[in-house]
């Protein structure tokens, strides 16, 4: 087996400043894509990008929630490693360069790219980027043979060096262009405009050597055809639009063949095995029933004028073709798979499970097991034995959004979001008890509906925001109760998590329901006639401006009040509301005794505690205890167990867990990232071994090597002294992802990162 260990700088070196302060003890804490996976690899969660190197058999899949990019070995149909986004945790096109596998990686927001990174897969590292001048940006080929990257650029073709990105020249066609395809047997590009001109889509070729156009020609259409296709060995060029195919004949330019269809079409590839034509519709299958955004994938033959079609995955948004191994690649937005298909076994298809999410928490009721919501990550629950440290994985509905436990009758309900049902498990064996649905339309956006429970009545209540509706359950009698409606409210979009939230108080049989959008608007329910009591409005709205506002509603029951962020709201007429004296919080809960408030507090992606003296309406302030810096701003996950005083909180999109005893403290490390490059130090990674050469010009104090993992948990300390020169052996240490922190004395030199492992 041969493996590789990547040295990975992202940009620069970090050179980290460290102090330490006291935190609360973590008595616990997981990465459960290794936990469930067992995959060293970081997550790949909500995946848009895709591109294939068909000659080195990989894939690679970008994610949104993370700054990832997996790799996928296609024959093996595995994850086998990862490169770093280099625009971080956001949506990303994806191109392979085949003259020698760099990843051109271009970035997508609001579907506009302006900036292009060139990266090296095998070493993690950016070799070059490029700016691009207009919002225009098309098509983008490549000359294998010369190892140039043609991109449009406006009215321009930018010829780029394959290696590096830099821009070696410049081609004006005097119109704004769609698509670029080079033609190796004449030294040509063709291009085509992006919009209809005078009602015709205009085609150019040009000269690659001259940098002249040579000939231009029209095809009248009815719709701007901008994605450009040939296939040279049928001598066939294709224009693409959203409606619209047309054939051409790559010389002569006249329409040999059309295809129209009745669906929008989000994507389309060539199949150059056969000329079979892959198209993406951006119509789902959604209907009430079917449990989500399942994709249409149609598969259009020129040659037989056949059309099959295929149901596929949970809202795919984008493919990419494996010509050698006639396969397609096709990321799940809404699921942690990745679909292999064999295109000549149409529509057999494997999936590959690249990403875990933990979306909410509950406890067992003898609490020797954490239930986990898997969303995002596949429609699926984890239960984690907190003894053995070992996860499973359990099925509850399609995309679960919330899991509650009543612990005083055994019971788990489970909120599935694509069915708009609910469903009801023994909380210690998971057992199916039953599911309640109700007389209401399947969630189908991705405002995630939310639930609460009232434990002295066994009432479940949850909201849809898309529909405005609570629905209402029985869970001791697995009844469907009710759907109520919100007073005036219409969805607007936006906000995924926490578009509504809800909390209910048990003693005083009141629902409250908070809009988190621009109206500041609150709802008050009684919960044992269902019906609406009143509406107000908050001012200044909470936690403006922060994460904190996905999930800031809480029912505090040693008050009897409700928490919205930093203002208590009496849950009884006439709704009167104090604001305590912090901002930016989310209650956590009492420490056990009752001495002490504990809030939740996250700006700036770090995530503290504040605890205050439990003295209202004064709550005198205590201290402020950080606990660990997100890679991302989605905001933590969390549970309190006022019994044992333990925080549970997780980073849903990269599948972390951590778990903290409010009542012990440790000390731990704080780093503040510097971004310097110090030329003093150089890295020699082996190809063959678990080991890296380390060398430096010179050395202070003598020298320390730490090793972290992805958890901020030192694994490993190699102290050298005052040598320059010296090896780091890593072969005791599972495959995986590293932080290496070099240290002089007391000052920290240097911080990168380490992929053990990265190819199997």
């Amino acid at each position: 087996m041969k493996r590789t260990i990547l040295v990975s700088f992202i940009i620069a070196c970090f050179s980290l400043p460290v102090s330490s302060q006291t935190g609360y003890f973590m008595k616990d804490s997981a990465n459960f894509k290794q936990t469930l996976l067992n995959k060293p690899f970081l997550n790949t969660l909500k995946m848009y990008g895709v591109a294939v190197d068909t000659a080195r058999r990989v894939a690679y899949i970008n994610s949104l929630q993370t700054d990832n990019i997996s790799v996928i070995n296609l024959d093996l149909r595995k994850e086998i490693g990862g490169v770093t986004n280099p625009f971080g945790y956001t949506l990303v096109n994806l191109e392979v360069n085949p003259a020698n596998g760099f990843l051109l990686v271009l970035d997508s927001k609001d579907e506009i790219t302006t900036k292009a990174y060139l990266v090296n897969p095998l070493t993690n590292t950016t070799t070059g980027y490029y700016n691009y001048s207009s919002a225009g940006v098309g098509g983008i080929d490549f000359n294998v043979s010369s190892n140039l990257i043609y991109s449009v650029d406006g009215t321009k073709i930018k010829i780029f060096d394959g290696n590096n990105l830099n821009l070696i020249d410049s081609i004006p066609t005097g119109i704004p262009l769609g698509g670029v395809k080079y033609i190796p047997t004449s030294n040509k590009l063709i291009v085509c405009s992006r919009n209809l001109m005078s009602g015709s889509v205009v085609i150019k070729v040009i000269n690659v050597a001259t940098k002249t156009v040579e000939s231009t020609h029209s095809i009248s259409s009815s719709e701007p055809l901008g994605y450009l296709e040939i296939d040279i060995p049928r001598n066939s060029l294709y224009l693409m639009g959203k409606t619209r195919i047309v054939k051409a004949n790559l010389t002569t330019k006249e329409i040999i063949d059309t295809y129209n269809s009745t669906l929008e079409m989000k994507k389309i590839l060539l199949n150059h095995n056969n000329e079979d034509l892959i198209i993406l519709s951006n119509v789902y299958y959604d209907s009430n029933g079917e449990h989500g955004d399942w994709g249409r994938l149609y598969k259009y033959s020129f040659g037989f004028h056949t059309l099959d079609s295929a149901k596929i995955g949970l809202t795919p948004n984008n493919m990419a073709i494996d010509l050698k191994g006639n396969k397609l690649v096709i990321p799940n937005m809404a699921s942690g798979y990745v679909d292999i298909m064999n295109l000549s076994a149409f529509p057999m298809r494997d999936p590959v499970d690249v990403a875990v999410s933990l979306d909410f928490i509950a406890l067992s009721p003898d609490k020797s097991h954490i239930y986990f919501v898997q969303r995002l990550g596949g429609s699926n629950l984890i239960k984690y034995n907190r003894e053995t440290k070992t996860a499973t994985e359990f099925t509850a509905g399609s995309w679960p959004s919330v899991v509650l436990v009543d612990s005083a009758i055994n019971r788990m309900y489970v909120l599935n979001h694509f069915e708009s049902s609910i469903s009801v498990f023994n909380a210690t064996t998971c057992d199916l008890l039953g599911t309640l649905t109700f007389a209401i339309d399947e969630a189908r956006t991705d405002a995630i509906s939310v639930m609460t429970y009232d434990k002295l009545s066994h009432k479940i209540y949850a909201a849809f925001p898309e529909y405005g509706k609570i629905i209402v359950g029985d869970g001791l009698a697995l009844t469907s109760d009710a759907v109520i409606s919100i007073p005036g409210y219409v969805y607007s979009g936006g906000k995924a998590i926490g578009v509504l939230q809800i909390a209910v108080s048990p003693v005083d049989n009141r629902l409250i329901v908070a809009q988190n959008d621009s109206t500041n608007r609150v709802h008050i329910y009684n919960t044992i006639t269902n019906a609406h009591l009143a509406t107000f409005t908050v001012n200044p709205w909470p936690n403006s401006g922060t994460n904190l506002q996905h999930d800031m509603l809480k029912y505090d029951e040693v008050l009897n009040k409700f928490w919205l962020g930093n203002v208590q709201i009496n849950p009884t007429a006439p709704y009167t509301r104090t604001t305590i004296p912090y901002d930016d919080l989310s209650l956590i809960g009492y420490k056990n005794d009752l001495s002490v408030l504990y809030c939740l507090k996250y700006n700036l992606n770090t995530v503290k505690v504040l605890k205050l003296m439990n003295n209202p309406p004064a709550y005198t302030y205590i201290d402020e205890t950080f606990l660990f810096e997100t890679k991302t701003t989605a905001l933590p996950v969390s549970y309190y167990d006022m019994t044992t005083n333990e925080l549970f909180l997780t980073e849903f999109n990269y599948g972390y867990f951590r778990n903290y005893d409010l009542d012990s403290v440790s000390t731990v490390g704080i780093s503040s990232p510097v971004y310097t490059v110090p030329p003093q130090i150089k890295y020699f990674p082996s190809m063959t071994s678990g080991k890296f050469n380390v060398e430096l010009d010179k050395v202070n104090n003598g020298l320390s090597v730490q090793v972290y993992n992805t958890l901020g948990q030192l694994v490993m300390q190699q102290n050298v002294g005052k040598l320059e020169k010296f090896t780091v052996d890593l072969n005791n240490l599972s495959n995986g992802i590293y932080f290496i922190k070099l240290i002089d004395g007391n000052e920290s030199l240097n911080s990168f990162k380490i992929l053990k492992g990265f190819f199997h």
